[in-house]
């Protein structure tokens, strides 16, 4: 049910969008119905989830290694990666800073960040930003007057004043103009500026979003009403416990002073020590009948349905269940969602982080940009045997090879080929076509001179005059021929 002053909202903070920007504060109930599922609610129950259930928070910090495995500035000019990377390492921090803030977005679907900006000239650029640990004590406000008071930050009530801002209980609604209140929280609050909210999946309010753990909350709770039966039976288990009774000879129970007393001797005695009373009792263990349902296929089936949405199994620390098959066809989906995730969260930090330094700083080149590194799916010998594959049909080099191995690169190996490089010939991709093209040039120009040479050459249309043998009568002849002349 929406409950809603139509006036106040086109006026809020909901602006003009009447249906993508509509807040609801009807939401689903637990499994027990004992609390509704509020997004505060949810991300609350994540973080307990992530405090308390090691195979949830191992799955997630594994994405988070896989999301962001290595921070660092990259540009086609030396100088502008130089520069970022070392602003980068002044800043040992923030690395972590933003590890746990993409934990928090990947796992309870809402994170924050409280940026530090210092004067640069006239410029403020970003100087460090911090991760909120507990997203849950962050609300949106959506009845704030102005952007002076956008957001809320909820603190336990014993503090009274921060900041030279006193406290206060603040109404709570997740719909903009809403006179029907969801919470009332005790906090402060804080300028638009000052937090940076980054939402991860879809939400049943479009202020908050839904993290990889959230549809696991019904789960963590029934396996945590196993675990409470297991740390019961363990208890008592381990433990010698016994129910003794004492009776009289007409069978009734004997008097409390007297069952005081017997008490107390108990207590007394020392190891090699016995007791004797000549009182009737029956003593009984106090111990499991055998029927007791540890249900631990149960229990086993929560555990990967939560985790299913983190990791594939194969890459937990609970993979003896999945196949080589198996891992090698699961790589493929979970490559093209770690993608989808990296390029969110890398286009997400360059507008802060990148573009601030572009903005402050004029002398660095437009191209520079925050990679999050790329963590490989495959393990090292899978990596060798597929470039070993590669260099044996030339179509990796031999430092690449020594790389997949483990190994740091030589001098003149990156030549192509099945035999380790013996001289310092190198061949790149670029003059790879143009080399081959020109070997095969002077290849057919020397086999044409070489015809040339060893060929007899043949004379076309040869013409062959036979001259008669010199006599006196053609002496005379020509002679009279020069007098007529």
């Amino acid at each position: 049910m929406i409950i809603m002053k139509l006036k106040e909202f086109f006026n809020g903070v909901g602006g003009s969008r009447a249906a993508s920007n509509i807040g609801i504060n009807k939401f689903r109930m637990t499994l027990d119905k004992e609390a509704v599922k509020t997004p505060h609610f949810a991300m609350r129950k994540v973080e307990d989830i992530l405090e308390n259930r090691p195979s949830a928070m191992n799955g997630l910090r594994q994405l988070a290694l896989f999301t962001i495995p290595q921070l660092h500035f990259t540009s086609s000019d030396d100088k502008t990666a130089t520069f970022a990377n070392d602003w980068l390492n002044l800043r040992p921090e923030l690395e972590t800073e933003l590890f746990n803030f993409t934990m928090m977005w990947l796992g309870v679907g809402n994170a924050y960040l409280e940026p530090l900006y210092t004067k640069v000239g006239n410029n403020n650029v970003i100087d460090m930003l911090y991760n909120v640990p507990v997203p849950s004590g962050i609300y949106l406000n959506l009845n704030a007057k102005s952007d002076d008071e956008y957001w809320i930050i909820e603190y336990p009530q014993e503090v009274m004043k921060i900041k030279d801002q006193s406290l206060r209980f603040h109404l709570i609604s997740y719909v903009c103009g809403s006179y029907f209140w969801s919470d009332n929280i005790w906090g402060i609050t804080v300028p638009k500026d000052n937090l940076l909210q980054f939402k991860f999946l879809w939400s049943r309010s479009p202020f908050y979003g839904n993290g990889l753990l959230t549809s696991s909350i019904d789960n963590e709770d029934v396996a945590e009403e196993i675990l409470k039966n297991w740390a019961l039976s363990a208890k008592y288990r381990s433990l010698s416990k016994k129910i003794i009774g004492f009776y009289n000879e007409d069978g009734e129970g004997v008097d409390y002073n007297e069952l005081d007393r017997i008490k107390d001797m108990f207590d007394n005695l020392e190891e090699e020590d016995s007791l004797l009373i000549n009182k009737k009792f029956q003593s009984d263990d106090l111990t499991f009948n055998g029927t007791d349902n540890m249900m631990q296929n149960e229990l086993e089936f929560l555990r990967k349905d939560s985790g299913s949405a983190l990791t594939p199994n194969y890459m937990t620390a609970f993979s003896q269940d999945s196949s080589m098959a198996t891992a090698s066809e699961a790589k493929v989906p979970f490559k093209l969602s770690l993608d989808a995730i990296q390029n969110r969260l890398k286009n997400y930090l360059n507008n802060i982080i990148t573009k601030s330094l572009l903005e402050c700083y004029s002398f660095l080149s437009d191209d520079l940009e925050l990679q999050l590194g790329e963590a490989s799916l495959y393990s090292q010998n899978e990596e060798f045997m597929n470039i070993s594959q590669l260099y044996n049909m030339r179509a990796a080099t031999f430092n690449e090879l020594r790389l997949a191995a483990g190994l740091s690169t030589v001098e003149g190996g990156d030549v192509w080929g099945e035999e380790p490089p013996l001289d310092n010939t190198t061949v790149t991709k670029d003059s790879t076509v143009s080399e081959k093209l020109k070997a095969k040039s002077i290849r057919e120009k020397y086999k044409k001179e070489f015809n040339l040479l060893t060929k007899p050459k043949q004379k076309e249309n040869l013409k062959i005059e036979i001259k008669e043998p010199d006599s006196k009568e053609n002496k005379l002849k020509e002679a009279v021929k020069g007098l007529l002349k």
